[in-house]
Order: C-alpha cells, then structure tokens, then sequence
C-alpha cells in the first residue's frame, strides 16, 4: 500500500433503488515522501525552465546527496549513540564554584 494515500470509506446511494453501499476511496494526504515527486516538466525540450524551478531541483539534489554521504551512513552510530558529534565551533566552557547565596535582608 502507498504511504501517501489513505483509504476512505463512503457511502453511495443508488438513485433508482435507493440502495446504499459503501466504497473504499484512496485519498491522496501529505507526507514526508512527497518530498521526493519533482515538479512536471514540459514534454517540449525546446522550452527553457525557469530559474525558480532550476534553483529547487539543484537544492533538492543537493540535499539529497548530503543525506546520502552524511546521514544514512553514520545513521546507525547517531541511533546507539557510538558516534560522537563533531563540532568545529565548540569551545570549552569552565564550570565555576557555585557562590552561596545570601539570604539575610539587609
């Protein structure tokens, strides 16, 4: 079954003999894997794309790489917790005494 569709039930009458039935009917909903249908293009090869368009499919192909090389083949390590992060931009912060705090009014 496809994930992005979801089977309603609905009911038809029939006007002649006013029977009823229930039909199943697939309903298109969203989903994450709508991400991955790309735009229609024109059947013409003549017909130059729009920059818009262009400047999607390259986002989307280079999401889709960093996905590929990054994420799903470190995804097992991140998931039991093997893999410790790499953080470029860290710096380490010292953890002072805690001071007591004065309660006394003045």
């Amino acid at each position: 079954m496809d994930p992005s569709y979801r089977m309603v039930n609905m009911q038809q009458t029939n006007t002649v003999s006013k029977s009823n039935r229930i039909i199943a009917k697939p309903v298109r909903i969203k989903t994450f894997f709508n991400f991955f249908s790309p735009p229609v293009l024109p059947d013409d090869p003549t017909i130059e794309l729009k920059p818009e368009y262009v400047a999607s499919v390259t986002s989307d192909y280079e999401i889709g790489l960093y996905f590929r090389e990054e994420i799903i083949p470190n995804a097992y390590m991140f998931f039991t917790g093997q893999m410790i992060e790499k953080d470029d931009n860290f710096v380490d912060v010292q953890i002072l005494p805690e001071r007591p705090v004065n309660t006394s009014k003045q």
